[in-house]
């Protein structure tokens, strides 16, 4: 025989989840809202002192064309990932018929979100004062909102193109995580040359030892030397998917852009190291 006596809790002490009606909800594309996760995703901070970047910000804004567009911002401070699409009916989703709203959600609530919702058909998101809803592929989920003031994204956007470089991506990150064996754990920072010649990564640590590898590129401009986090460099290529992937830089010292010619409205933004670190 067994016998077993499960300690329960006063079903009054259970905390009051608020529901947003379905009416007040505005339907969104359930493909369109996953993929803008999953390209943001990555760059979220885990457990970061400030807690508005342990959260990826949520944004419906109209432009100047009175085009609405919903943007997803993920960042820890050391890099960026932008995701933008242009959806309608937001009068609902924003309370109001003119401006634009601002929320940052958890970072588990995406990682969910991204695990429970179907690719087809669409979710629906209810905002309400200090919470946000969505429900979809048979899922209600209610989430906190994060409180606090997300940083100026669009200050670490570059306002001026760069010199722009163009890579196979498959092969750029099989040479950046072969050459990554070689960097410095601690710093995890390889440095990339490019020129109008070829491109080189290389890495250096003293306790290990250094390596080098060669790799193709399209690039006319002067030659560029950046120190790059290569753990930040691959996850932002492993969010992208064309062939071919565009790397924009203005010099060594300032942010790397990565994007593709498909997706025009997202990027990804590496901060750079400085090159002393491993020479």
């Amino acid at each position: 025989k067994s016998y077993f006596k499960i300690t329960g809790s006063n079903k009054e002490d259970f905390p009051v989840i608020p529901i947003v009606s379905e009416e007040k909800m505005t339907s969104i594309d359930n493909a369109m809202y996953i993929g803008m996760i999953k390209k943001t995703l990555f760059a979220i901070a885990e457990a970061e002192a400030r807690h508005v970047l342990n959260g990826g910000l949520f944004e419906i804004e109209r432009d100047n064309e009175q085009q609405i567009r919903l943007r997803m911002v993920g960042t820890d401070g050391n890099r960026m990932a932008i995701c933008e699409r242009i959806i309608e009916d937001t009068k609902r989703l924003l309370g109001k018929e003119e401006g634009s709203h601002q929320i940052i959600l958890p970072k588990k609530t995406l990682v969910e979100l991204r695990r429970l919702m179907d690719a087809e058909g669409e979710i629906k998101i209810g905002i309400g004062e200090k919470q946000i809803s969505f429900m979809g592929s048979g899922v209600y989920i209610t989430s906190r909102i994060i409180e606090g003031n997300f940083p100026n994204y669009k200050q670490v956007v570059p306002q001026k193109e760069g010199q722009e470089v163009r890579v196979n991506r498959s092969d750029f990150v099989s040479v950046v995580r072969r050459v990554s064996v070689m960097s410095r754990e601690k710093t995890r920072v390889i440095i990339i040359e490019f020129s109008s010649e070829g491109g080189v990564v290389r890495a250096n640590d003293p306790e290990i030892g250094e390596g080098r590898e060669e790799f193709e590129l399209k690039y006319k401009g002067e030659p560029i030397t950046i120190g790059l986090n290569y753990q930040y460099l691959l996850e932002a290529l492993d969010s992208l998917t064309d062939k071919e992937v565009i790397i924009e830089l203005q010099s060594g010292l300032n942010p790397c852009v990565i994007k593709q010619e498909s997706d025009p409205n997202s990027l990804c933004i590496v901060m750079p190291m400085r090159v002393q670190e491993v020479e």
